[in-house]
């Protein structure tokens, strides 16, 4: 299970939670230059994630990161 080698896996959330995580993806969410967010994902079916994988979740994340900020606000107040 190679995410349970590394350094900064910590196992006890799958203890307690049951869960068993096999292998992880994960990257940031960006708005513009500000980090809005991360993007996970676990347990690739049929193998580990390998770089066409981490392209995918990073254009998904592209397209999330200004839906995060939310409904774009007129000048003065709501309506």
């Amino acid at each position: 299970r190679e995410d349970y080698a590394g350094p900064r896996f910590d196992a006890a959330v799958d203890m307690r939670s049951g869960y068993r995580t096999v292998n992880m993806l994960a990257g940031p969410v960006w708005d513009g230059r500000v980090v809005t967010g991360v993007i996970q994902v676990l347990n690739k079916r049929g193998g580990t994630f390998e770089r066409h994988d981490q392209m995918l979740l990073e254009r998904i994340a592209e397209a999330i990161g200004p839906a995060l900020k939310g409904p774009p606000t007129r000048a003065g107040g709501a309506g």
